[in-house]
């Protein structure tokens, strides 16, 4: 078993490397589109602006007030139309890339986990081999020692070896075929099973329902020592691994035998959640808007002991913005010190205060849990912060 359990950690070794490399492949194309759009982006809207410019100079030679003011509210109305248009095209392109990233990074992972059960089917054949081949050689034992038992002397594996039954008050050497005889073995082992359950509808404990759990693995341990097992993480079995919940359960017991019983040593299990889900909507992205609408966030199966908020920040979406640009939204946190995945929902009215600059603002949903910070969901919204004024200027001699 020692052996398999090496060729196993190797062979899982390498194909971790292996897709590590590609995961970061995908990583490193997904930069670089994102990259090539926003530059795109940036030249687009320059170009725009000069044109713009260009437009309002020209309006401003006119010496007819009322003509300039129609030529520069033409070249405003094209300006907004324009952009409008390009901001469709960068989101699309943005789109593109994430739904390339998400497909190449699922394909892999996939692959990754079909490649991963592959090699632990083979480690699991490996192992039952191994205890078959051991069941074959106890079984061979206690044929010899029934044999011994039933002829009272006999050479078992080259020693010659003298039985004999004892009565009364002396224990009854029990025969092979007696249910209740403790064998050596039996005393010298013990049975480590590892179960799955996937949890039903608003069901959070197998307390709460006793069902039996489906197998992953079972062995004897029969030495003493760290004993390594090695399995695919989750082992759950769900249509979408995304929304699944359910524990796996890791047990150690003994071996029942005459007047011993089973017993559990101990148990342990992991708990496993769903993936959390944050929903951004209730604006269009590609609008300018003078003031911002009521922000409308819909969030799913929070992490038990987690954090999650609405943040801000001025000008398109980038991996690291500047701390001190960023905003957290104060009234959008959520806190929660429960032992479940929770949802909640909210509306905020006052994310206009948080836009403050001209232009691009980036809207994200994070959270915060023991294990690290997750962006839910990201978004950009576009806002006006222009003051016009129209008048003229008059003077007399």
């Amino acid at each position: 078993m020692d052996e398999a359990d090496a060729k196993y950690a190797s062979d899982l070794a390498a194909l971790e490397a292996t897709y590590a490399a590609k995961f970061a492949d995908v990583e490193a194309t997904y930069a670089k589109k994102v990259d090539e759009a926003q530059e795109w982006y940036a030249k687009e809207l320059a170009d725009l602006d000069a044109h713009l410019a260009s437009d309002l100079a020209k309006a401003d030679e006119e010496s007819d007030p009322a003509v300039a003011q129609e030529k520069r509210d033409k070249a405003n109305a094209e300006y907004n139309e324009d952009t409008a248009k390009i901001l469709a095209t960068f989101n699309d392109k943005m789109a593109q890339a994430q739904n390339n990233y998400q497909q190449d990074m699922d394909k892999f992972q996939a692959e990754l986990l079909q490649k991963s059960a592959d090699l632990q089917a083979n480690l699991e054949k490996a192992m039952i081999q191994a205890q078959d081949d051991y069941i074959e050689e106890t079984t061979k034992a206690e044929e010899d020692l029934a044999n011994a038992l039933e002829n009272g002397y006999k050479k078992m594996n080259g020693v010659e070896v003298e039985f004999s039954e004892k009565h009364g008050d002396d224990a009854v050497a029990l025969g092979a075929g007696d249910p209740n005889r403790v064998m050596e073995q039996d005393a010298s082992r013990v049975f480590f099973t590892h179960e799955v359950h996937t949890y039903p509808d608003q069901v959070y404990s197998v307390d709460s329902f006793r069902i039996t759990g489906t197998p992953v693995m079972e062995a004897y341990i029969n030495k003493n020592g760290l004993e390594i097992f090695e399995f695919n993480t989750p082992n759950i079995k769900a249509a979408d691994l995304l929304t699944a919940s359910g524990e796996e359960v890791f047990t150690i017991m003994t071996l029942a035998g005459y007047e011993i019983s089973g017993t559990v040593l101990d148990s342990q299990k992991i708990q496993i959640w769903p993936m959390a889900r944050g929903v951004l909507w209730g604006f269009e992205p590609t609008q300018l808007y003078d003031n911002f609408p009521p922000l409308k966030v819909d969030l799913y199966d929070l992490y038990p002991s987690s954090k999650t908020y609405v943040r801000v920040y001025p000008g398109l979406p980038v991996e690291n913005p500047n701390p001190t640009e960023v905003q957290q939204v104060m009234e959008s946190v959520v806190i929660l010190d429960d032992s479940v995945p929770q949802n909640r929902g909210m509306i905020l009215d006052s994310l206009d205060e948080y836009m403050v600059e001209e232009g691009f603002h980036t809207i994200e949903i994070l959270h915060e849990t023991p294990f690290g910070t997750e962006r839910l969901a990201q978004s950009t919204a576009r806002v006006d912060r222009t003051v016009t004024i129209r008048g003229g200027f008059y003077s007399a001699e």
